[in-house]
């Protein structure tokens, strides 16, 4: 099930269709996929942004003579430009069921974003393993937090590039910090000295509060986990409570992946004029619904910026107050809905996911020397190779041929 409330947003940042001509990974990937074979003939049921560049991305497996279905797994950061253009290459599937008509099928690997497509799948058949299917991906932090939380046994392997070093150093850093920091300006939300807080402090909230800091914002980090506070203060962070960013903040900036992390007692609490931007995969992080029971007016403002005016109690005797709180893009992950920041690192970060998809196809496929154990199940770690190789197709896109 998505975990959005389903609007659908205008995309009005770089809406693009073409390869990047400073940063032309598709062809080089595209040979890769077409020297090493192992797609041709395999289905792939991705459930993904569907963006223009999950479409630019999508060339590159269908010319490597795979077929592709793809499901949507957040309505707020579908473009539909995207969706014309990948009905012509594959078959795509919108809406709350869309991983169940995906699945229909029959595919041989699974693409997950928010580990939504593995379980219903899993779901759908028999607590025994499933050999049908020779492996899986996810690619986000949410979705291997709930991987690793399934109590059903897989029959597949199930690879993290999360974790990985180019999804989680370059574009959960790099490609989401710039892209928050893109999506601000667009609403003229950041000036000099604008009190911030960034709350979680993984990479992507690492790299938000990097990004952030270099604009010129003072920025403050929210994290429960000891050690990533620690790392956070010798980074150069000041440590607040939630409560207390809420109570302080101009913009407070969510990259958690934890549903619920905002709720009724911090909306009423929070500072007057506040922005939410939500950079985690699920919408849910923020409670938008809370939000909205508690407001009395709202106001639409452009790039889907959505000012709620809210009634807060006051003690007896004294009349009730109201506060301004602003939400961006309805809670979902405001980079993606808004298509901000550099296309490189997602372009990078879908070259690592589709090259593992190639991986699973040569290494899973009995007959191959190489395949992995029958009967392993659940989460494995980026085999190195396909970061190297993903990493080389980069640096010959960027210019540095002597990788090749």
């Amino acid at each position: 099930m998505n975990e959005t409330d389903g609007t659908r947003l205008e995309n009005p940042a770089r809406p693009r269709n073409q390869e990047d001509p400073d940063f032309p990974i598709v062809s080089r990937l595209t040979a890769a996929l077409q020297a090493s074979g192992s797609l041709k003939g395999k289905t792939i049921a991705w459930h993904c942004h569907l963006t223009l560049l999950t479409e630019l991305a999508a060339r590159a497996v269908v010319a490597a003579g795979a077929e592709l279905v793809l499901s949507e797994c957040n309505p707020a950061t579908t473009q539909m430009e995207a969706v014309e253009n990948l009905q012509k290459m594959g078959q795509v599937f919108l809406g709350e069921n869309s991983a169940v008509q995906a699945l229909a099928s029959k595919p041989d690997i699974l693409a997950d974003t928010g580990f939504v497509l593995i379980p219903t799948y899993l779901s759908s058949l028999p607590h025994e393993a499933c050999p049908d299917i020779m492996g899986a991906s996810e690619i986000t932090t949410s979705g291997i937090s709930k991987l690793r939380t399934c109590s059903r046994s897989f029959g597949f392997p199930v690879f993290n590039i999360n974790d990985g070093q180019i999804k989680s150093l370059i574009e959960n850093f790099h490609g989401v910090g710039d892209g928050l920091l893109e999506a601000l300006k667009l609403h003229d939300a950041l000036a000099p000295q604008t009190q911030v807080a960034v709350v979680g402090y993984g990479k992507v909230g690492a790299g938000c509060a990097h990004y952030l800091k270099a604009s010129g914002a003072r920025v403050a980090v929210v994290e429960i986990d000891p050690v990533a506070s620690l790392l956070a203060h010798f980074d150069g962070y000041g440590l607040k409570t939630l409560e207390q960013a809420l109570e302080s903040s101009r913009i407070l900036v969510t990259a958690t992946g934890k549903a619920g992390l905002l709720d009724r007692e911090h909306f009423l609490m929070a500072a007057d004029k506040l922005l939410i931007a939500n950079v985690g995969h699920l919408s849910s992080e923020v409670s938008p619904q809370v939000l909205e029971s508690l407001c009395e007016r709202k106001v639409e403002k452009s790039n889907g910026l959505t000012e709620y005016h809210l009634k807060v109690p006051k003690p007896a005797g004294e009349k009730p107050g109201s506060r301004r709180i602003s939400l961006l893009t309805g809670g979902n992950p405001c980079n993606v809905a808004l298509l901000t920041g550099s296309d490189a690192p997602t372009m990078l970060h879908m070259t690592t996911e589709i090259l593992t998809w190639d991986y699973i196809a040569s290494h899973c496929r009995p007959g191959k020397e190489e395949r992995l154990p029958s009967g392993i199940t659940g989460e494995r770690s980026l085999p190195p190779d396909v970061e190297t190789l993903a990493a080389r197709i980069a640096l010959d896109a960027l210019g540095y041929q002597f990788y090749a």
